[in-house]
């Protein structure tokens, strides 16, 4: 199990677990587990081209559940510590519409890609011009009604589960 060891994997657990994600922190040959932990219960699991690419035994644990899995897995290239935010960055628009359109979303982050805060994200960005569409999550998706009723999970995952990766 990792230990946040450093103040940057500290601050964005933090954050993170402040606006409703769940953060477990996971070894490196944990990884298989703890996605399958995560993603416990769900009728269906679709991994992205990124996911597939880091992780050949991805498909091993991928199971379909209707024209669209419940459960998404993507791979985030940036974390900002300061507000407990991942960066979804996929390139295809199945992989985009996998990350916005499932209810529960797994994220795995390596601890060594957090950053201080948006500022420290720019040069990642310019750096990185084939990623044309980048969002910035922070924690699931919420939306309020012009009576302040909170709804959860309507624009986007109604989960987010980060998997801190050492």
């Amino acid at each position: 199990m990792l230990a946040p060891a450093t103040h940057l994997v500290a601050r964005f657990v933090a954050q993170a677990e402040a606006v409703g994600a769940r953060v477990m922190m996971v070894a490196a040959g944990e990884l298989v587990g703890a996605l399958e932990d995560a993603a416990e219960g769900a009728h269906g699991l679709g991994v992205t081209t990124e996911v597939r690419r880091h992780w050949p035994l991805s498909r091993a644990i991928e199971r379909r559940g209707g024209e669209w899995p419940e459960v998404a897995v993507s791979l985030s290239p940036l974390g900002i510590a300061a507000a407990g935010s991942v960066v979804v960055a996929e390139r295809t628009y199945r992989d985009r519409l996998l990350c916005l359109l499932c209810v529960r979303h797994i994220v795995i982050l390596h601890h060594v890609d957090l950053v201080e805060d948006t500022a420290a994200a720019m040069p990642w960005l310019g750096a990185h011009p084939e990623h044309r569409y980048v969002t910035f999550v922070t924690g699931p998706s919420r939306t309020s009604d012009i009576e302040r009723i909170l709804s959860v999970g309507v624009h986007g995952p109604r989960e987010l589960v980060i998997l801190l990766t050492e």
